[in-house]
């Protein structure tokens, strides 16, 4: 599954949305300082502004992707840059956060405040 996403280059991807404003777009790992879990939920933390609250574990980060207030926001756009320093290093790691990821998703689409979570990986070069 995340092979097939990976193979997608974020130029070639065309997001047609209605109302672009109503679009959160998130850049994580552009420095390419992710190379563990704990790089990572620090990315999140930092560039996710989840707030003191965040527990740092995969729980937390599926609550803070789906529990936080976005009036206003239909969907949030998460590019994971240089997703290659993470997968990697860690192939089941990753593969756990990309579930992580889709259980989130699922979730912010089953609740009343819904917005949709997109995960872009973005293929360098």
């Amino acid at each position: 599954m995340v092979d097939k996403l990976a193979n997608f280059n974020v130029r070639q991807i065309d997001l047609k949305l209605e109302n672009e404003e109503s679009v959160k777009v998130i850049s994580l790992n552009e420095s390419c300082q992710v190379v563990d879990k704990d790089s990572l939920m620090l990315e999140f933390y930092q560039e996710g502004s989840f707030g003191e609250h965040f527990g740092g574990n995969w729980d937390a980060l599926i609550e803070c992707l789906t529990e936080t207030s976005l009036p206003g926001v239909n969907a949030v756009v998460y590019l994971f840059y240089h997703y290659h320093s993470l997968k990697d290093l860690h192939p089941e790691m990753f593969d756990y956060f990309v579930q992580t990821f889709v259980v989130a998703r699922e979730s912010s689409i089953n609740e009343l405040h819904s917005y949709d979570l997109i995960l872009v990986l973005v293929e360098e070069g």
